[in-house]
Protein backbone atom coordinates (compact mmCIF):
# COMPACT_ATOMS: atom_id res chain seq x y z
CA UNK A 1 0.00 0.00 0.00
CA UNK A 2 1.81 3.54 -1.04
CA UNK A 3 1.25 6.63 1.41
CA UNK A 4 -0.45 9.92 -0.20
CA UNK A 5 0.75 12.48 1.26
CA UNK A 6 -1.53 15.58 0.74
CA UNK A 7 -0.49 19.40 1.07
CA UNK A 8 -3.09 21.54 3.13
CA UNK A 9 -3.65 25.01 1.89
CA UNK A 10 -4.87 25.20 -1.45
CA UNK A 11 -5.11 21.29 -2.27
CA UNK A 12 -7.59 20.19 0.75
CA UNK A 13 -8.60 23.70 2.00
CA UNK A 14 -10.00 26.40 -0.37
CA UNK A 15 -7.88 29.61 1.45
CA UNK A 16 -6.93 31.29 -1.40
CA UNK A 17 -9.79 33.77 -1.16
CA UNK A 18 -8.84 33.96 2.54
CA UNK A 19 -5.28 34.08 1.81
CA UNK A 20 -5.44 37.57 -1.17
CA UNK A 21 -7.48 38.79 2.03
CA UNK A 22 -4.71 38.26 4.55
CA UNK A 23 -2.32 39.63 2.27
CA UNK A 24 -4.12 42.73 1.20
CA UNK A 25 -4.38 43.24 4.93
CA UNK A 26 -0.86 43.27 5.33
CA UNK A 27 -0.15 45.52 2.40
CA UNK A 28 -2.27 48.16 3.52
CA UNK A 29 -0.45 48.04 6.54
CA UNK A 30 3.13 47.76 5.14
CA UNK A 31 2.64 50.05 1.93
CA UNK A 32 2.90 47.42 -0.92
CA UNK A 33 0.67 47.27 -3.50
CA UNK A 34 -2.88 45.32 -3.02
CA UNK A 35 -3.90 42.38 -4.97
CA UNK A 36 -6.87 43.48 -7.38
CA UNK A 37 -9.69 40.52 -8.06
CA UNK A 38 -8.36 40.99 -12.06
CA UNK A 39 -4.67 39.96 -11.26
CA UNK A 40 -5.26 37.00 -9.71
CA UNK A 41 -4.81 34.95 -12.84
CA UNK A 42 -1.78 36.26 -13.86
CA UNK A 43 0.19 36.65 -10.49
CA UNK A 44 -0.81 32.84 -10.37
CA UNK A 45 0.60 31.95 -13.31
CA UNK A 46 4.14 33.92 -12.01
CA UNK A 47 6.50 32.05 -9.52
CA UNK A 48 6.87 33.30 -5.82
CA UNK A 49 9.86 35.66 -6.59
CA UNK A 50 8.23 37.31 -9.89
CA UNK A 51 5.01 37.45 -7.83
CA UNK A 52 6.77 39.40 -5.19
CA UNK A 53 8.50 41.64 -7.73
CA UNK A 54 5.14 42.68 -9.18
CA UNK A 55 3.64 43.59 -5.96
CA UNK A 56 6.66 45.41 -4.64
CA UNK A 57 7.48 43.25 -1.79
CA UNK A 58 11.28 42.77 -0.68
CA UNK A 59 12.16 39.76 -0.36
CA UNK A 60 13.47 40.13 2.95
CA UNK A 61 10.15 41.25 4.17
CA UNK A 62 8.33 37.96 3.24
CA UNK A 63 8.85 35.97 6.42
CA UNK A 64 7.43 38.90 8.17
CA UNK A 65 4.53 39.20 5.73
CA UNK A 66 4.03 35.46 5.81
CA UNK A 67 4.14 35.82 9.57
CA UNK A 68 1.41 38.82 10.08
CA UNK A 69 -1.04 36.49 7.09
CA UNK A 70 -0.88 33.31 9.35
CA UNK A 71 -1.82 35.07 12.05
CA UNK A 72 -5.02 36.51 10.46
CA UNK A 73 -5.52 33.30 8.50
CA UNK A 74 -5.96 31.65 11.60
CA UNK A 75 -8.26 34.31 13.01
CA UNK A 76 -10.71 33.91 10.58
CA UNK A 77 -10.27 30.02 10.30
CA UNK A 78 -13.66 29.25 10.93
CA UNK A 79 -14.79 30.50 7.38
CA UNK A 80 -12.10 28.04 5.97
CA UNK A 81 -13.74 25.47 3.84
CA UNK A 82 -12.54 21.81 1.90
CA UNK A 83 -12.31 22.42 -1.60
CA UNK A 84 -15.66 21.13 -3.25
CA UNK A 85 -15.35 17.05 -3.48
CA UNK A 86 -12.51 16.98 -1.35
CA UNK A 87 -14.47 14.79 1.50
CA UNK A 88 -15.63 12.53 -1.38
CA UNK A 89 -12.45 12.11 -2.90
CA UNK A 90 -10.29 11.32 0.43
CA UNK A 91 -13.40 8.88 1.17
CA UNK A 92 -13.04 7.14 -2.44
CA UNK A 93 -9.38 7.12 -1.62
CA UNK A 94 -9.60 5.71 2.36
CA UNK A 95 -12.20 2.89 0.79
CA UNK A 96 -9.23 1.83 -1.47
CA UNK A 97 -6.99 0.85 1.35
CA UNK A 98 -4.84 4.06 0.48
CA UNK A 99 -3.03 5.64 3.85
CA UNK A 100 -3.04 9.15 4.03
CA UNK A 101 -1.10 11.81 5.47
CA UNK A 102 -0.75 15.60 5.23
CA UNK A 103 2.44 18.12 4.94
CA UNK A 104 2.10 21.82 5.43
CA UNK A 105 3.43 24.73 5.99
CA UNK A 106 0.47 26.00 8.49
CA UNK A 107 -0.22 25.43 11.82
CA UNK A 108 -0.87 21.55 13.35
CA UNK A 109 -3.49 23.12 15.42
CA UNK A 110 -5.03 25.02 12.45
CA UNK A 111 -5.09 21.65 10.53
CA UNK A 112 -6.83 19.51 13.05
CA UNK A 113 -9.42 21.87 13.69
CA UNK A 114 -10.29 22.26 9.88
CA UNK A 115 -10.28 18.11 10.07
CA UNK A 116 -12.53 18.18 12.47
CA UNK A 117 -14.95 20.46 11.75
CA UNK A 118 -15.40 19.27 8.64
CA UNK A 119 -15.23 15.42 9.52
CA UNK A 120 -12.34 14.73 6.77
CA UNK A 121 -11.28 11.62 8.52
CA UNK A 122 -8.10 10.21 10.43
CA UNK A 123 -4.59 11.06 8.59
CA UNK A 124 -1.79 8.86 9.92
CA UNK A 125 0.94 11.81 10.18
CA UNK A 126 0.01 15.59 9.92
CA UNK A 127 3.80 17.49 9.80
CA UNK A 128 3.82 20.88 9.23
CA UNK A 129 6.93 23.63 9.48
CA UNK A 130 6.90 27.45 9.57
CA UNK A 131 9.66 27.50 6.48
CA UNK A 132 7.83 28.58 3.42
CA UNK A 133 10.04 26.62 1.57
CA UNK A 134 10.99 23.65 4.01
CA UNK A 135 8.81 20.97 2.87
CA UNK A 136 11.36 18.85 1.70
CA UNK A 137 12.81 18.66 5.15
CA UNK A 138 9.62 17.40 6.44
CA UNK A 139 8.85 14.96 3.81
CA UNK A 140 12.10 13.32 4.43
CA UNK A 141 11.13 13.45 8.39
CA UNK A 142 7.94 11.75 7.29
CA UNK A 143 9.82 8.78 5.37
CA UNK A 144 11.96 8.45 8.32
CA UNK A 145 9.21 8.42 10.58
CA UNK A 146 7.41 5.02 8.73
CA UNK A 147 10.66 3.92 7.51
CA UNK A 148 9.75 4.44 3.73
CA UNK A 149 11.64 5.15 0.85
CA UNK A 150 11.10 8.02 -1.72
CA UNK A 151 8.97 5.56 -4.51
CA UNK A 152 6.47 4.58 -2.00
CA UNK A 153 5.11 8.40 -1.45
CA UNK A 154 3.05 10.11 -3.77
CA UNK A 155 2.74 14.01 -2.80
CA UNK A 156 -0.47 15.50 -4.33
CA UNK A 157 -0.06 19.85 -4.03
CA UNK A 158 -0.78 22.58 -5.66
CA UNK A 159 1.98 24.81 -5.69
CA UNK A 160 5.50 25.00 -8.14
CA UNK A 161 7.36 25.06 -4.70
CA UNK A 162 5.59 21.52 -3.72
CA UNK A 163 6.88 20.17 -6.67
CA UNK A 164 10.86 21.96 -6.09
CA UNK A 165 10.34 20.46 -2.54
CA UNK A 166 9.12 16.63 -3.83
CA UNK A 167 12.07 16.62 -6.66
CA UNK A 168 14.80 17.48 -3.85
CA UNK A 169 14.02 14.47 -1.77
CA UNK A 170 13.01 12.09 -5.17
CA UNK A 171 9.17 11.80 -4.20
CA UNK A 172 6.64 12.31 -7.10
CA UNK A 173 3.88 14.79 -7.27
CA UNK A 174 0.37 14.61 -8.03
CA UNK A 175 -0.55 18.32 -9.06
CA UNK A 176 -3.93 19.69 -8.56
CA UNK A 177 -5.28 22.83 -10.96
CA UNK A 178 -7.42 24.56 -8.39
CA UNK A 179 -5.07 25.65 -6.28
CA UNK A 180 -2.37 28.90 -5.40
CA UNK A 181 -0.41 28.33 -8.84
CA UNK A 182 -1.79 28.04 -12.45
CA UNK A 183 -2.37 24.56 -14.03
CA UNK A 184 -0.50 26.13 -16.77
CA UNK A 185 2.94 26.56 -14.50
CA UNK A 186 2.38 23.60 -12.46
CA UNK A 187 2.03 21.38 -16.03
CA UNK A 188 5.56 23.06 -17.58
CA UNK A 189 7.29 21.88 -14.40
CA UNK A 190 6.52 18.57 -15.17
CA UNK A 191 4.80 16.59 -12.39
CA UNK A 192 3.44 13.15 -12.67
CA UNK A 193 0.42 13.86 -13.74
CA UNK A 194 -2.38 16.98 -12.81
CA UNK A 195 -5.93 17.01 -11.63
CA UNK A 196 -8.42 19.21 -12.45
CA UNK A 197 -10.90 18.48 -9.75
CA UNK A 198 -10.82 16.15 -6.57
CA UNK A 199 -12.67 13.63 -8.22
CA UNK A 200 -10.11 13.19 -11.05
CA UNK A 201 -7.44 13.24 -8.42
CA UNK A 202 -9.21 10.22 -6.71
CA UNK A 203 -9.46 8.60 -9.80
CA UNK A 204 -6.05 9.20 -10.65
CA UNK A 205 -4.79 7.77 -7.75
CA UNK A 206 -6.68 4.88 -7.43
CA UNK A 207 -5.89 3.76 -11.10
CA UNK A 208 -4.81 0.14 -11.39
CA UNK A 209 -2.55 0.77 -14.55
CA UNK A 210 -0.23 3.40 -13.34
CA UNK A 211 1.06 6.03 -15.73
CA UNK A 212 4.62 5.96 -14.15
CA UNK A 213 6.40 2.92 -12.71
CA UNK A 214 6.34 1.59 -9.04
CA UNK A 215 2.89 3.17 -8.63
CA UNK A 216 0.14 1.37 -7.13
Amino acid sequence: MKHIVFDFDGTLAASKGLAIEAYNRVALKRGFRPIEPEQVAALSALSIPERLKALGVPLHQMPGVVLEMKRYCREAGERLQPEPGIPAALAALRAGGRRLSIVSSNRTETIARFVQRHGLGEFAQVLTGNKLFGKHALLQRLMKLGGEQPHELLYVGDELRDLEACRRCGVAMLAVAWGYDAPKLLAAAGPAGLAHTPAEMAAWLLAEQRRMPGYF
